[in-house]
């Protein structure tokens, strides 16, 4: 067993021992709190999405416009391409654009494809009004009353 720090939407921000835990705020408005998490294997770089912990391989996420976006590059990178293969004749830039199509499929065309889904959770992040701590696995729990360390001097 794991203790993890989420934030309000399901990211992961710490993972430590039990025990090891250090004080957040934990009032009314806290963006994050500390909850057990009993898979070992988790990281940080998963989310906790309907009530389960999500490694990235396992996420249903659909960036495909975004991959392309990427993929495509600058738009003013794309304008001295085209501007390159007016003056010289070539199709750098249309061989570019080939290539980005060609290898990231369209977001509709990964969408209809069943095996983009197969073995895989559709994530949901979570909201102020519906943090991800209230939708946790059978079992977890928020750990309350972590000490502060913070030792206070008395008056006499």
């Amino acid at each position: 067993m794991k203790s993890v720090l989420i934030d309000i939407r399901g990211h992961i921000t710490d993972i430590v021992e039990p025990g090891e835990e250090f004080a957040v705020y934990n009032g009314p408005d806290a963006q994050c709190k500390w909850v057990t998490c009993h898979v070992d294997e988790v990281q940080s770089n998963w989310i906790l999405s309907q009530k389960t912990w999500v490694a990235p391989d396992k996420r249903y996420e659909n960036g495909q416009d975004i991959k392309r976006q990427i993929a495509y590059g600058e738009i003013g990178e794309q304008l001295d391409m085209l501007y390159k293969d007016q003056l010289n004749g070539t199709t750098n830039w249309r061989d570019h654009i080939t290539n980005v199509k060609t290898t990231i499929e369209s977001s509709s065309a990964w969408e209809a494809n069943p095996a983009n889904k197969e073995g895989k959770t559709k994530i949901v992040l979570h909201t102020d009004t519906n943090p991800s701590w209230l939708h946790l696995p059978e079992g977890e729990n928020i750990i309350e009353n972590i000490p502060t360390g913070i030792v206070y001097a008395t008056e006499e």
